[in-house]
Order: C-alpha cells, then sequence, then structure tokens
C-alpha cells in the first residue's frame, strides 16, 4: 500500500527512467530543464548503480589515434566523425551543465604511447587531423617525443608519444554526486533498490517491482531504458555484450613524472595520475571471454599485466603498491556506436555506451529528449 503522499510525489510519474547512472541522470536532466513541470522518477536497483559509471577512471576523452583507426575501420568516416562529435559535444554538455569546479575537471592533455611496432600510426596522427580538422579548426594530435625521457618512461619500449591538448580528466565521484542533486534539484526523484522484474513496452509501457512486500505495476506517459550492459536482463537485446573493466590504484607516490590522461594500445591500456597517485585501468582484451560477464571481479591474469607494464614501462625499477582495486561492468557492440533509439513509440533506449559513457552521457541524454520529445509535449 502506498500512502497519497507516495503516490502523489513517486509512483505517479509522468516519465520512468530506469538506471541512475550518467546516461540515466543526464536524461532527466534535460527532459526536467524544457518541461520544467513534468513529473519524473528514476529508478535503480542498487543504492548506487554499479555499472561503469560509478567504476570508471574519470577519463574526459574523445579517442586516441589507434582508437579512431580501428573505428574507422569499421564504421567508414562519416560515422566515425558523427561519433568524435557526440563524444565532444556530450562533454561539453555535461561541463555546462554542472560547472568544471564543480566536477574537478581539468584539461590535462593525452597522451599515447607507441612502440616500436606502432610506428604506423605516426603517419594516421595527419590522416586523423586532416579527417578532424573541419570541426576542430586545429590539428588535434602532434608528435610529442620530447616528453618520454621527461614522464620517466622506458625508452626501450616507448618509442613515440602522441600528444592531444583537448583531453582531460574529472572526478567520477563528484560528477555522479553533483547530476543526482541536479537532477533533484529541478524537481526528479530517484529512488533506490527498485529492481524492474517485468516490462511491458505495448501499447502502453508498464513495468512491475517489488516494493514493500508489494508487486507494484507502473504505467508512465513514457519511458527510457538507460541501463547499458544489463539491458538485456529487462528486454531481449542482442545487440549488447558486456565487457569487464579493471582499475588499480595506488598508494601515495613521491614525485610522480607525469600528469595527463594516457593510452594504450587501441585504448585497452589507460592510466593517469589522481591526488598523487597513479591510476591505471583496462587489459579486458588480454582475456575477452572471462571479462564478457555482468559479475564484479578481478582477473588475476589482468591484474598482472598492469602491474607489470607499470612496474617495466611506465615506472621502469618501481615497485607498484597497490593501495585500492575496483571493476565495473561496460557495454559493447560489434561497432562503439551507442544504441539510442525509440523501442517503442512510448520507451526510448539509450545504451551500449562503448567504454565512452562518460563523454557520451550529455549526448545521449539529449537524443533521449528528443526521441520521447512528441510524447513529452502532450503531458
Amino acid at each position: 500500500m502506498f500512502s497519497y503522499w507516495e503516490q502523489s510525489t513517486v509512483w505517479d510519474a509522468d516519465v520512468l527512467i530506469i538506471g541512475a547512472g550518467l546516461v540515466g541522470l543526464s536524461a532527466a536532466a534535460e527532459i526536467l530543464e524544457e518541461f520544467p513541470g513534468i513529473k519524473l522518477t528514476v529508478l535503480d536497483r542498487s543504492s548506487l548503480p554499479y555499472g561503469a559509471s560509478w567504476k570508471n577512471a574519470g577519463f574526459a576523452c574523445f579517442g586516441s589515434v589507434s582508437e579512431l583507426k580501428e573505428d574507422l575501420m569499421v564504421l567508414g568516416a562519416d560515422k566515425m566523425l558523427e561519433l568524435v562529435t557526440m563524444r565532444v559535444e556530450g562533454l561539453k554538455r555535461t561541463r555546462k551543465r554542472l560547472g568544471d569546479q564543480a566536477i574537478q575537471y581539468r584539461p590535462v592533455g593525452g597522451y599515447e604511447l607507441l612502440g616500436v611496432e606502432d610506428d604506423g600510426l605516426l603517419d594516421s596522427m595527419l590522416e586523423f587531423n586532416d579527417l578532424l580538422h573541419d570541426y576542430f579548426a586545429i590539428d588535434v594530435f602532434r608528435q610529442a617525443d620530447e616528453f618520454i625521457e621527461k614522464f620517466g618512461f622506458n625508452q626501450q619500449a616507448v618509442k613515440h608519444l602522441i600528444l592531444n591538448p583537448l583531453e582531460g580528466h574529472l572526478h567520477t565521484g563528484l560528477l555522479m554526486k553533483k547530476l543526482s542533486s541536479y537532477v533533484s534539484s529541478l524537481g526528479g526523484m530517484i529512488i533506490s533498490g527498485v529492481e524492474v522484474l517485468e516490462m511491458n513496452k505495448t501499447p502502453v509501457p508498464e513495468i512491475s517491482f517489488n516494493w514493500a512486500h508489494q508487486r507494484i505495476r507502473l504505467s508512465p506517459k513514457a519511458m527510457a531504458i538507460c541501463t547499458n550492459a544489463f539491458t538485456s536482463q529487462l528486454i531481449d537485446q542482442d545487440e549488447i555484450k558486456p565487457g569487464r573493466g579493471l582499475v588499480l590504484l595506488s598508494k601515495p607516490m613521491d614525485n610522480l613524472p607525469f600528469k595527463g590522461t594516457f593510452h594504450v594500445d587501441k585504448g585497452y591500456f589507460y592510466f593517469r595520475d589522481l591526488e598523487g597517485r597513479l591510476l591505471i585501468g583496462g587489459g579486458r582484451n588480454l582475456d575477452f571471454e572471462n571479462e564478457a560477464t555482468l559479475q564484479p571481479g578481478i582477473n588475476p591474469l589482468i591484474k598482472e599485466r598492469l602491474i607489470e607494464l607499470v612496474e617495466n614501462t611506465l615506472l621502469p625499477g618501481s615497485t607498484f603498491d597497490l593501495e585500492m582495486e575496483w571493476s565495473g561492468v561496460m557495454a559493447f557492440g560489434e561497432d562503439k556506436m551507442p544504441i539510442i533509439r525509440l523501442q517503442s513509440p512510448q520507451v526510448a533506449l539509450a545504451v551500449r555506451m562503448g567504454g565512452m559513457g562518460v563523454a557520451i552521457a550529455g549526448k545521449a541524454g539529449e537524443l533521449v529528449k528528443k526521441c520521447l520529445e512528441p510524447i513529452l509535449r502532450t503531458i
């Protein structure tokens, strides 16, 4: 049983958003900004979303040269440029909405490390500068080998660096905290501990869940599914494959010789400075089969390789003193394009962020609003 107060404030929402991660909250913000009188509730099954929104490495980036080269091969030039644009514009929307100071955004620049086998990427760098020039009006990438010695990298392993001055990093926890507060300040309700058990999307969307020992059914006027890797647990969706990402954080280090965001091997490995610590993550390409899981956990093979990368290449001769480790689950597909579309006339789908949710979320939220706009204007 609900009280009048619960029913009139929470459960009679015009719009339900399932998933309180970056995309779900960004969609809520977009809708409430344009339709301030609407009743909107965001549901999440856990106290904190445990996909990738709270578990990422805090990179504010749109793709290294090797990543974009792979996207170009799979998507073609037009779609690759569309994807870059979504990432860049998504970050701009999030930063404008929340403010750089509130989320500790820092435009520190990003670097890609190249080994002997990666020499061809220098030619690709020039190609991408040409492809991206009309959008950015500058050459995005430049060779920056002068920093290899300064950063203390093993010069036998790292032969070249490519610099992208447009990259940055941010504080993931503050981003999520500020975005949640912002949605609440606009009148949105965020309810945790609600696991949607069943969904019927035709002719009117309806969901059911257990609440206070009751089976509850709700029929909002519009709905958005923003559950990324976990979407297949809610609806039939074979276009999404989970991919777990491991992150390691060192104990505080004296005089860490580099600052910024760094990418290795098509972005499968990445690292950055964080308050005097080294944060390093990735490596799912070492064990795709076992990392295609919805379960959190630590893969010892990948952990060992990350530590080896630090001790042999990034900080040669050092010992990686581990302070924390965690994993988050991302969503991937045959290509990097996210799935943002109407699932039915009143249900939008915004999932499969391809490991770029921090960047894409702001744009994904805008596109969810546009998908649902014909319904929203009738409420």
